[in-house]
């Protein structure tokens, strides 16, 4: 049987439970919520929970549903921090972004989400060309700055004493402080609501020298960092080996991701597809 119980706190709670003897309460954000019989789940205009309660009432599991004023979140954890670089009106400008993925491999392509507003979006609009810089972790206040300010009032690249530099295209500037850039030019920009989604080509890329081990960039030496709820944290620790240490979960299972990588390789690139200039 489904018992309605109402309990008059500040963000009312419509509780559904199951069977009908009281257990014990537990405090949830502070208040305090009846449990009773073998689960609960509670609703408000603010969010939703259910919790199976175990071993006799004195431990239990729970999920909450996130749905805030706003609407729903793109909760991912933790996301890499970038700074976005473009020239705006002939000046070089560098934004912090940290919605921000790899797109493709073939061809290489990277997107940054920038809201309608940033100042940066005017530069990329302007040229359809945009760098990515990859800062370390003694960029950290660097970094929270470009977030923060606009190069509408101030000159960022002036402010942190980067040095720019630009490659084969004039109207990419990168920051060589930072251990990687990549310099991108625009294949497609998407209006998303919030935030425009911008898909960018990667066309050249710089490692610092010093970052590099066998030719390729060792992390360690890079030391990137990630913005997690309101902080920025070190990448940690060496955990495994990716694409070896998930084989230990089952050893007998076919491996297609391995098998298509080689094949890709094989190739050149994915069949049928004529992705280079």
């Amino acid at each position: 049987m489904i018992h309605l119980l109402r309990i008059p706190i500040s963000v009312q709670f419509a509780c559904f439970v199951k069977g009908a003897s009281l257990v014990e309460s537990y405090p949830i954000n502070k208040k305090r919520i009846r449990l009773l019989g073998d689960s609960i789940f509670a609703a408000s205009e603010k969010g939703a929970v259910w919790f199976p309660i175990l071993n006799g009432g004195k431990q239990f599991v729970g999920k909450i549903k996130m749905e805030l004023k706003g609407g729903l979140l793109p909760i991912l954890g933790a996301y890499p921090i970038i700074m976005v670089g473009a020239n705006v009106d002939g000046k070089p400008d560098f934004a912090t972004v940290a919605w921000t993925g790899v797109a493709a491999s073939m061809p290489p392509s990277i997107t940054i989400a920038l809201q309608h507003h940033r100042y940066s979006l005017k530069g990329i609009r302007q040229n359809m060309t945009f760098s990515v810089n990859i800062p370390g972790i003694d960029l950290v206040k660097e970094t929270d700055y470009c977030g923060l300010a606009s190069g509408k009032r101030v000159d960022k690249a002036k402010d942190c004493g980067f040095t720019v530099f630009y490659g084969k295209e004039s109207s990419i500037p990168f920051i060589e402080q930072c251990p990687i850039n990549h310099g991108c030019e625009v294949v497609q920009i998407l209006n998303l609501g919030s935030h425009e989604l911008i898909v960018g080509r990667i066309v050249e890329t710089h490692v610092s020298e010093d970052c590099l081990i066998k030719g390729r960039p060792d992390l360690s030496k890079v030391a990137t960092f990630v913005l997690a709820g309101r902080s920025y944290y070190r990448i940690g620790e060496y955990e495994g080996d990716a694409f070896r240490c998930g084989i230990a979960i089952n050893p007998k299972a076919k491996l297609d991701t391995l098998d298509e990588l080689k094949q890709v390789r094989r190739k050149g690139g994915y069949e049928g597809k004529k992705w280079r200039k």
